[in-house]
């Protein structure tokens, strides 16, 4: 009962902000997109913070570790590059969720490595050994 009155306030509250991006479009708002912004920034800072921990976050650490993964030293799988990255990923919920859904490969590994426990390279340690199966998986 408590979830649908909070939805039912929070959308009184879209079509209010709604209603007020439509007065100011004579103001200079110019789209859609104009009026998310403004609606964002009325939002608490602690459920800004939830959306971009949530939702962006994980886009651009994926995108560092996407450059890291056409580096050519990991064309040449160097894994030195990538290890460094292992534990802030397998320490992230929302970056491992993101990563299964994002990448084919990182599912696999992710499963094989950390659920089943299993090192593809004794020699290694885990992290080593997990950005190592990431660039064989790769490009061998």
């Amino acid at each position: 009962m408590l979830t649908v009155l909070v939805l039912f306030v929070v959308c009184i509250d879209i079509k209010q902000k709604y209603n007020n991006y439509i007065i100011s479009m004579s103001k200079g708002v110019n789209s859609e997109s104009d009026f998310l912004v403004f609606y964002i920034y009325d939002l608490p800072f602690d459920i800004r913070k939830k959306i971009f921990l949530n939702y962006f976050q994980s886009e651009f650490r994926y995108k560092k570790i996407e450059k890291i993964l056409s580096m050519p030293e990991s064309i040449a799988l160097d894994y030195r590059y990538l290890t460094k990255h292992i534990p802030d990923i397998l320490a992230s919920k929302t970056m491992i969720n993101y990563l299964q859904k994002r990448d084919n490969i990182f599912p696999k590994i992710y499963e094989k490595s950390v659920i089943n426990g299993e090192k593809n390279f004794v020699l290694l340690n885990p992290d080593q050994s997990f950005a190592l199966t990431w660039l064989m998986y790769l490009y061998h």
